[in-house]
């Protein structure tokens, strides 16, 4: 491989980084604004809880940015699945108040 093709290789394995890192970036806030949605959106049978198709309505994003923040709301232990809906555990719920700026 030429110089050409390395510098090829190197500005692709670069540009690839920074799609990658501005994806978890989205997801991250995403995954914020879905622990906040769910908590203002208030209790439910006494949780902190919204269905799937509720939370798409909500934060208006693509599909497959919804399942991305869930899976990293999961993953991050601050929700997890009940039925249809994703419910806020302690540690989601302390992340939306933070992020909400309100009292933890």
């Amino acid at each position: 491989m030429g110089d050409q093709g390395i510098m090829k290789e190197t500005l692709m394995n670069q540009m690839m980084h920074l799609i990658q890192t501005r994806r978890q970036k989205l997801t991250k806030e995403t995954t914020a604004q879905l622990c906040a949605i769910i908590l203002l959106n208030g209790k439910t049978r006494g949780q902190f809880a919204m269905t799937l198709d509720e939370l798409a309505t909500r934060l208006d994003l693509p599909s497959d940015e919804v399942h991305a923040a869930i899976r990293d709301a999961f993953d991050r232990n601050l929700v997890h699945r009940v039925e249809a809906s994703v419910v806020l555990q302690a540690a989601g719920i302390y992340f939306a108040k933070e992020v909400l700026g309100l009292p933890r």
